[in-house]
């Protein structure tokens, strides 16, 4: 593994929104795409004993009691919160959620403690060690928050860390110039067949069929990777040469589970298996595997089994590597 810290194990960031999913009949659950990548991330770097590693939130959270839970509930999965922020003003994120036949959906209050994440001597310092950072759409509708995550990303992406940007379009954070702006510091871009379009045509990109417009938006901002989740579907990684689409999972689907934060959960699985060494078919496959977990569940944050994702996952028992030419637009 080469690590941008020169550590033996990765630092792993989530910056931006930490909130709670307030889902009916089933309470508060922690959320925010960023968040819940930095906790499945830690779950699976504690998994691995060969090289242990470290995971980091960045947000801010209102000096209130949701905000002191939200601290305890990181500090339990062991996620540093040493970056996180306390606002005497702003409350802690909440976000509603409704589930629906689609999936989820989410009506998320303004005016957020995580809207005004500010610098810090301590941001500066770990914008210069991490080895990879999940940033997203939604935090960076404010201008305070805005400024103070794509300055971190940059710093990370002048040492050639991974930049994961988690498109996440939601309600109030679906400017072009936000979206451009996260894609021009993104090395892997992630987004869901829903918002592929309309990434594409932002960018008047015409091709009609998915790898069509993958090339295009890899094409239009140098990305690395564009990882699409869909659903059952499962993951498919595009680069400029290839499609490398990994072997789906099937969620155990019941009353209990929600699919919250299932995406945030492949996102996380794919970057520490890249991390790790595995290439983008294996990856995909591991982050369908635990996606589907959580997609499974109630909540954004199950608790992972080590099965998951220890270890080296074989080609022989996932199935025959799916990697197909990119169409050349």
């Amino acid at each position: 593994m080469s690590l941008a810290n020169g550590s033996p194990g990765p630092i792993i960031v989530g910056i931006g929104e930490a909130l709670f999913d307030r889902i009916p009949g089933k309470g508060d659950h922690l959320g925010g795409a960023p968040l819940n990548f930095a906790v499945h991330a830690r779950q699976m770097l504690a998994a691995d004993s060969s090289d242990g590693g470290r995971s980091v939130m960045v947000t801010r959270v209102g000096d209130d009691a949701l905000g002191h839970r939200l601290l305890a509930e990181l500090g339990r999965f062991g996620v540093e919160t040493d970056a996180v922020q306390m606002d005497p003003d702003r409350a802690t994120g909440v976000a509603d959620v409704l589930i629906g036949r689609g999936g989820p959906s989410y009506r998320i209050r303004e005016n957020s403690a995580w809207d005004a994440i500010t610098p810090t001597d301590r941001l500066e310092e770990l914008s210069r060690s991490f080895d990879a950072v999940c940033y997203g759409t939604l935090a960076r509708r404010g201008p305070i928050s805005a400024s103070t995550i794509e300055r971190f990303v940059r710093n990370g992406a002048d040492r050639g860390a991974v930049r994961m940007y988690d498109i996440n379009l939601r309600s109030g954070a679906t400017g072009h110039g936000l979206i451009r702006r996260g894609l021009e510091l993104a090395s892997i871009a992630k987004m869901n067949d829903e918002e592929l379009p309309v990434v594409a045509e932002m960018i008047g990109a015409t091709p009609r069929d998915e790898a069509g417009r993958a090339a295009a938006i890899i094409r239009a901002f140098g990305l690395k990777q564009l990882m699409l989740t869909r659903g059952a579907r499962g993951v498919i990684v595009y680069t400029s040469e290839a499609a490398h689409e990994g072997v789906p999972s099937k969620a155990d689907i019941s009353s209990e589970s929600d699919a919250v934060g299932a995406g945030d959960s492949c996102g996380a699985a794919y970057v520490i298996r890249t991390l790790r060494g595995d290439d983008p078919f294996e990856a995909a496959s591991v982050a369908n595997q635990v996606g589907a977990y959580v997609a499974s569940h109630s909540g954004a944050t199950p608790l992972l089994p080590a099965h998951l994702f220890g270890g080296k996952p074989s080609i022989e028992v996932m199935g025959t590597p799916a990697r197909r030419p990119v169409v050349d637009i």
